[in-house]
């Protein structure tokens, strides 16, 4: 055992005996609220030696973890660019021929449906010229065939066909534009109060400025008593 070692192992013991104390002392009257006291010291000093024996090992390993991680984003850092750019391109690509097939359909459709209005309206001329001559059996008919008139829209090709282990899934997300707006309609039930996440940090900053000067609905400003030991040196 090199004296490192043994200078290590006697912190620890140290620091375990410590806690156990602690833990076996419940404060109950002023002789076990003294007691507490100074081991609520011992706690103290002991974790200052123990931040003294490890932390320069600590600090050792993050150095060296923090060069290994320097020197791996080297080169996954211009692998991630490359990769979001070309991803970006596919996107935008791959959106614009979403919105060309997608006109190419509306136009199909207005097609078939300017087909099927024309259509229509040749058979309603025959069938008004057919009543006027008194022909009703073949007006009826012509009437008939006016209910089968369907004209399907030509069929589109997609404009990006499928590439082997590529994909796209949809992504929804949302920002807030107006708080008070979304605020209000959290009040209303129309959104539900879940999407508002109370900043803990903010609002004790502000108990801390206003104390118990100022009441807010929904809040309950309080003072907690903390306890403060000093250390010796």
């Amino acid at each position: 055992m090199t004296p490192e070692t043994g200078t290590v192992l006697s912190v620890e013991e140290s620091a375990v005996s410590i806690v156990e104390q602690a833990q076996s002392v419940r404060v109950t009257n002023q002789e076990t609220l003294e007691q507490a006291n100074d081991i609520l010291g011992a706690i103290k000093k002991m974790h200052k030696e123990v931040v003294a024996e490890f932390d320069p090992k600590v600090k050792a390993a993050h150095a060296a973890h923090k060069a290994a991680v320097a020197h791996m984003k080297k080169y996954t850092t211009p692998l991630e660019a490359a990769e979001k750019a070309i991803k970006c391109d596919m996107q935008r690509y791959v959106t614009e021929q979403e919105e060309k097939e997608s006109k190419e359909r509306e136009r199909a459709q207005r097609e078939a449906e300017e087909k099927e209005r024309k259509r229509i309206a040749d058979l309603e001329a025959k069938e008004q010229k057919a009543r006027e001559s008194g022909d009703e059996a073949k007006a009826e008919k012509l009437a008939a065939k006016k209910e089968d008139v369907s004209y399907a829209p030509k069929t589109v090709a997609p404009k990006v066909n499928k590439v082997d282990g590529l994909s796209f899934k949809e992504v929804w997300t949302a920002d807030v534009t107006d708080m008070r707006a979304l605020i209000k309609a959290v009040a209303d039930g129309i959104a539900p109060i879940a999407i508002l996440e109370v900043n803990k940090s903010n609002l004790s900053r502000h108990a801390k400025l206003v104390q118990n000067t100022q009441d807010i609905p929904g809040v309950k400003i309080y003072c907690k008593k903390e306890i403060a030991k000093r250390t010796s040196k």
